[in-house]
C-alpha cells in the first residue's frame, strides 16, 4: 500500500459538496458555524428562524401568508414546531433590536441543525452569539475563483501569460 489515496479518489465534485449550504443548497454565503460544529449560511439562519418563528405565531391561524418571499425553506414538520412550541420556562426568547414585541410573543431562538436536525438553542444573543466560519468562507471563495477560471475564454491575440478575453483587448 502506497499512500496515494487511488483506492478513494477525491473529485471536485466529492469537495464541492462540503461548500454547499445544507438549508439553500448553494455554494456558502458568510456561513456561520453552529454549535454542533456544521455551517449554515448567515442569511439561511436569519430565514429559518423567520419561518419557524411565522410557523409558531400562525399554528392554528388561517391567515398566514404562503406565498411570503422568505418562506423559501420548506415549511418546518410538526415535530419540529412542537420542539420550538415549549413552555417558556425551557426556551429562551428574544426580541430583536428594533422590533417591538410584547411578552406574549416570544421570538424564536431554537431552530432544527439542517445538517444533523439536532437542536440548536441560540441563546439571549441569537444570531450574534455565531462565529464565521472565516476559513470556509475563504475555501469556497477560493473554488468560486477557479471554477470562473476553469471556465472563462482565454484571449490567444494577446501576448503570454494569456489573459481572460475580453469584447476588444487593451
Amino acid at each position: 500500500m502506497d499512500g496515494d489515496g487511488s483506492d478513494s479518489p477525491v473529485t471536485i465534485k466529492n469537495i464541492e459538496r462540503e461548500l454547499i449550504c445544507p438549508a439553500c443548497k448553494e455554494l456558502f454565503t458568510h456561513p456561520l458555524i453552529l454549535p454542533c460544529q456544521h455551517s449554515i449560511c448567515h442569511k439561511c439562519v436569519k430565514e429559518l428562524l423567520l419561518t419557524l418563528d411565522d410557523s409558531f405565531n400562525d399554528v392554528g391561524s388561517d391567515n398566514s401568508n404562503q406565498s411570503s418571499p422568505r418562506l423559501r425553506l420548506p415549511s418546518p414538520s410538526m415535530d419540529k414546531i412542537d420542539r420550538i412550541n415549549r413552555p417558556a420556562s425551557q426556551r429562551r426568547s428574544v426580541g430583536w433590536r428594533g422590533w417591538k414585541r410584547n411578552s406574549l410573543t416570544p421570538r424564536t431562538t431554537v431552530f432544527p441543525c439542517p445538517g444533523c436536525e439536532h437542536d440548536v438553542d441560540l441563546g439571549e444573543r441569537g444570531i450574534n452569539g455565531l462565529f464565521r466560519n472565516f476559513t470556509l468562507e475563504t475555501i469556497v471563495e477560493r473554488y468560486r475563483q477557479a471554477a470562473r477560471a476553469a471556465t472563462a475564454i482565454m484571449c490567444d491575440l494577446c501576448k503570454p501569460p494569456p489573459q481572460e478575453s475580453t469584447k476588444s483587448c487593451m
